[in-house]
């Protein structure tokens, strides 16, 4: 309901009259006297923090302000969240007057150029009218009944007042907020001044927020533009973790929030009860599509207790508790202190290195257990006894073992430990990057996003790796945010991975990227690409005969197995994309050549014993197989 207001304000001058007591008295500046008629108004504007001076020290009463600066003066106010979002197509996304603006519109005060939800221009540089300020401070100072006993012949032009602002000058020329000149002309499409602008928007610092909205939603529902397709619904956010996190042991799951009537974009704070000891997780995550996800890891000295994640949206709180699993499996390796991996093995050769297992309190002559995981990697002896609380291991690999990074595990009286032994073209005992993954190509014309994993060897958990994004169009180089790209950077690298994600824009340009990694003082550069949404795929050829898994992969473990599709009449070079069910990872893509296409499926030791379900689309059928997690 729209509350009444006592108009105890005099009808004299151009705008509202009252001068106020200036809220700020200890700013000064150098071309604005005591003396002037806007003193007291633009001071107490610039003590509520709506108003700016310059560098210069000056405050260029007389220069005009732009319907930008507007958005980004009333911003401060605090306002409400009451029609869905828009994006502008003359707004860039990473302007300095995006989220005033958005904000400024979301509230219905300042809309597009018409003052309606229909238009897809803000035209943010335009000077503000009269006009202009008349419907803004109306929608905020809350239309009254009997606004139409006020006749706008009075004034000499008042023919050149839109359509939809004559209620609200009506409204305000009641109220006192705004009159005519001497010469008794209104002059709607004259641009206001930093002076004027303080002058009529004065009676918003001393409104409460709560009525500032009450008047904006009374006045978007009387002017028909607060309807069923514009009205912004209650948000939600729920959060689901899956419980498998471990007491005693490094772990792993990923978090889904499930979103409802939040903006694509929009970065959701998060936060960890009880210091979150031993547990990471990002500062804040962006909805898409109504969804948002990311990785929660655990540490081995992460306490036993309850935790409760929150999920923060226009103030309100979203959470959900979790706990770790109390039954540590006897994995919290009490005996085994450490794991050194002499170097990595050579890719395309017979090869061998030493795995150094140092135990605490372990008797000499007692036997350690390894194992490893992996085509073509094998012990030399899967036993070894202790001495002076050390076992060494040999691990011996093939020409025909795919680069990658494998598991090996040291075993003692029901206590592990484990490590990552990687196969790689070059031997290395250094920090390197050992792959790379780019998910699929960013859709142009849209607001998209991509994953760009990458794989790493002997990286410590708890890095950080950062990225930067370059690239030319057209010959021309693009500067990522004014094409509207972004990349989140820095990125935590936890079990030899870092997922960079990458985002596009509406105004995004078409063409070829390049992610610039830097870690360990070297740079790697990985190509991503924008295109069209709807790209025609060329003819496809032939069929798939089948699909055959190697071997079962083992839980409680990050393990992997090979994945080899049969083909029939399909040409080389043909990308196939295999998929899989959520719990287990396959490539992007696998590539086709003598009609055979080979490829990992991985697991990782959060995956549940199960049947996952894998396929491929290819040629408007579908291709399944079973692989199976004990």
């Amino acid at each position: 309901m729209k509350k009444q207001k006592l108009l105890a304000m005099a009808l004299a001058g151009t705008f509202l009259i009252s001068v106020p007591s200036p809220a700020y008295a200890g700013q000064e500046f150098s071309d604005l006297a005591r003396t002037s008629w806007c003193y007291g108004y633009v001071m107490n504007m610039v003590g509520h923090g709506m108003l700016s001076g310059y560098p210069d020290n000056t405050f260029r009463q007389n220069d005009y302000i732009t319907r930008a600066e507007t958005a980004t003066a009333l911003s401060k106010l605090g306002l409400p969240q009451i029609l869905v979002s828009k994006n502008y197509t003359d707004v860039q996304q990473f302007s300095w007057y995006y989220s005033p603006i958005q904000d400024a519109y979301r509230s219905g005060v300042v809309l597009g150029i018409n003052h309606d939800t229909t238009g897809s221009n803000f035209y943010p540089d335009r000077y503000l009218t009269r006009a202009d300020a008349a419907i803004i401070a109306s929608r905020l100072y809350g239309l009254q009944k009997n606004w139409k006993d006020t006749r706008l012949s009075q004034f000499w032009d008042h023919n050149d007042i839109q359509a939809n602002a004559r209620m609200h000058v009506q409204n305000l020329v009641r109220a006192g907020i705004m009159s005519g000149y001497p010469d008794n002309t209104f002059r709607p499409n004259q641009p206001v001044t930093r002076a004027e602008f303080s002058r009529v928007f004065n009676f918003v610092t001393y409104t409460s927020s709560s009525e500032l909205a009450d008047n904006l939603e009374d006045s978007l529902e009387y002017e028909d533009i607060l309807q069923d397709d514009t009205a912004l619904e209650e948000a939600s956010i729920k959060i689901d973790i899956p419980n498998k996190l471990y007491y005693g042991e490094n772990s792993s799951t990923t978090v889904r929030l499930k979103t409802e009537n939040i903006p694509d974009g929009t970065l959701i704070p998060l936060f960890l009860s009880n210091n979150g000891s031993g547990i990471t997780i990002p500062s804040s995550v962006r909805v898409y599509n109504n969804t948002a996800s990311f990785e929660m890891y655990t540490s081995r000295y992460t306490e036993c207790q309850t935790y409760t994640l929150t999920a923060t949206y226009e103030g309100k709180r979203f959470s959900e508790t979790f706990y770790l699993n109390k039954n540590d499996n006897m994995s919290n390796d009490v005996y085994i202190k450490k794991i050194d991996v002499e170097s990595s093995l050579r890719y395309g050769r017979n090869d061998t290195i030493e795995v150094v297992v140092t135990t605490k309190d372990v008797p000499n002559g007692e036997y350690v257990y390894g194992t490893i995981t992996g085509r073509g990697l094998y012990l030399e002896d899967e036993k070894v006894k202790v001495r002076n609380n050390k076992a060494v291991f040999e691990v011996n690999s093939k020409s025909s073992t795919p680069t990658g990074i494998y598991q090996f595990k040291a075993e003692y009286d029901g206590h592990y430990r484990t490590a990552d032994v990687v196969v790689s073209e070059t031997p290395s005992d250094k920090p390197f990057v050992v792959d790379t993954v780019v998910e699929r190509a960013l859709h142009k014309g849209v607001n998209d996003s991509i994953d760009i994993t990458v794989y790493t060897n002997n990286a410590l958990n708890g890095q950080y790796m950062t990225a930067k994004i370059t690239g030319k169009v057209n010959g021309s180089t693009i500067y990522p945010n004014e094409a509207g790209l972004n990349v989140t950077t820095p990125v935590l690298v936890y079990n030899n991975k870092a997922v960079f994600t990458v985002y596009s824009s509406p105004y995004t340009p078409e063409g070829g990227y390049e992610l610039k990694i830097n870690y360990d003082g070297s740079t790697h550069k990985i190509k991503f690409y924008v295109g069209e949404n709807d790209i025609e795929e060329p003819e496809k050829k032939g069929s798939i005969r089948y699909i055959d898994v190697d071997d079962y992969l083992r839980e409680g473990r990050s393990d992997s197995t090979l994945v080899t599709v049969r083909t029939k009449d399909v040409p080389d070079g043909t990308d196939l994309y295999p998929e899989v069910e959520y719990g287990l990872t396959v490539p992007y893509r696998c590539t086709v050549y003598d009609n055979k296409a080979e490829f990992y499926v991985r697991n990782r030791p959060s995956t549940d014993a199960g049947r996952y379900d894998l396929w491929i689309d290819y040629n408007g059928e579908t291709y399944e197989t079973t692989v199976r997690v004990k």
